[in-house]
């Protein structure tokens, strides 16, 4: 994997120099530097730096604001505070602002290499997610599919970046999971379909709309659950966890595609019809650890 590219945010030279010295150059890049918020604003967006360095008192502003405006101009920028001054209020509002780590100077090499290599390593996650996390999604969702309505499946995948928003068919069902990404899982079903689901879990026909939004509940959770283990166990450190299913029901529900890393999936037959959609939040990760 190439460096990460930093760019640290100092009003002093001596200190930009002390954190430039302090770097693994082996893992990471020096893109660029700035002494005040003005600085930092006009020359980062085009560096497209991984990871700033953000002391907090700068000339004419803080490094609070410099960093809500880099994040505007950023979304996807890691930030770390690397300050002289540490209080719980600076903390609280760094931390608010989705800053990663809170560093006091003067600055220990081996703390500040241990903070950015688990940037380094969230990185590398994220970008395995990205590659993995389809398959894992279709392999499950394929296969329980066959098992539970005992039939072949020819599941159509497309990405869903550029479509308007999708009229569902009335019986949906959300799961969100969180861990080193954030993200989000909609499936929706016909009605038929998610009556035979519900057949196959009681191993009998029902009419109760409770059952049925349960088993599709239920279903939806194991195919979720299912590619989730799969993407865990391949990817080290991910450790995904899913939140409990939402579930929807209605004849005027619509789907607005999400702007983020995301696809979908539809397995559509005379009989059967199961829409899927998987969306990751990408970019700096939404844990802090400021403390």
């Amino acid at each position: 994997m190439e460096k990460l590219k930093v760019f640290i945010v100092d009003d002093s030279k001596f200190s930009t120099q002390i954190i430039k010295d302090s770097l693994d150059k082996e893992k990471f890049e020096i893109v660029g530097s700035a002494l005040t918020e003005e600085e930092a604003l006009a020359k980062a967006p085009e560096l497209e730096p991984d990871l700033v360095t953000m002391d907090m008192t700068l000339k004419k502003s803080d490094g609070i604001s410099c960093s809500r405006k880099l994040f505007a101009k950023i979304p996807d920028l890691n930030i770390i505070a690397i300050s002289s001054m540490k209080d719980d209020e600076i903390i609280r509002q760094a931390k608010a602002e989705g800053i990663f780590d809170y560093l006091q100077k003067p600055i220990d090499k081996d703390e500040l290499n241990e903070v950015l290599n688990e940037l380094f390593h969230y990185e590398q996650i994220l970008e395995e997610l990205k590659s993995k996390y389809k398959s894992a999604f279709k392999e499950s969702l394929e296969t329980n599919i066959k098992r539970t309505l005992e039939t072949g499946v020819d599941t159509v995948e497309s990405s869903a970046a550029e479509r308007e928003d999708k009229k569902l068919s009335g019986l949906s069902i959300i799961i969100g999971f969180i861990g080193k990404s954030k993200g989000r899982i909609i499936l929706d079903t016909s009605k038929k379909t998610a009556k035979k689901i519900t057949a196959s879990f009681l191993g009998r026909e029902s009419d109760d709309q409770s059952f049925i939004m349960d088993a599709l509940s239920e279903f939806t959770n194991i195919i979720v659950g299912n590619a989730v283990s799969m993407l865990n166990k391949d990817i080290s450190g991910l450790n995904l966890r899913l939140s409990p299913p939402t579930t929807f029901y209605g004849d005027d529900l619509k789907f607005s595609f999400p702007k983020s890393e995301n696809t979908s999936f539809v397995i559509e037959s005379e009989e059967d019809y199961i829409f899927m959609n998987v969306s990751l939040e990408g970019g700096k990760t939404n844990e802090s650890r400021v403390h």
